[in-house]
């Protein structure tokens, strides 16, 4: 019998168990992915809504620049390299 497996390579009860032990912790704990640019958030806990306030539901498949970085200062140089 095939397990059912989730996004990121995890069986289901697994990734369920990483989730609810991350809305646990009391820092906040959020991830992205690249996507054509966009920086979608996939994973956000409880203590990311109460610092940043915004909640789970408006947080993911939302890109993280929308949430976090003003509109004038998304453009970087052409030859950043990284470096701050």
């Amino acid at each position: 019998m095939a397990e059912n497996v989730s996004a990121q390579g995890l069986p289901d009860e697994g990734a369920e168990l990483i989730h609810a032990l991350l809305d646990q912790i009391p820092v906040s704990f959020w991830m992205s992915r690249g996507r054509d640019g966009g920086y979608e958030i996939v994973l956000w806990n409880a203590a990311a809504s109460r610092i940043y306030g915004y909640s789970k539901a408006e947080a993911i498949g939302t890109s993280f620049l929308d949430l976090f970085v003003e509109p004038e200062s998304r453009s970087l140089p052409e030859k950043w390299n990284g470096e701050v």
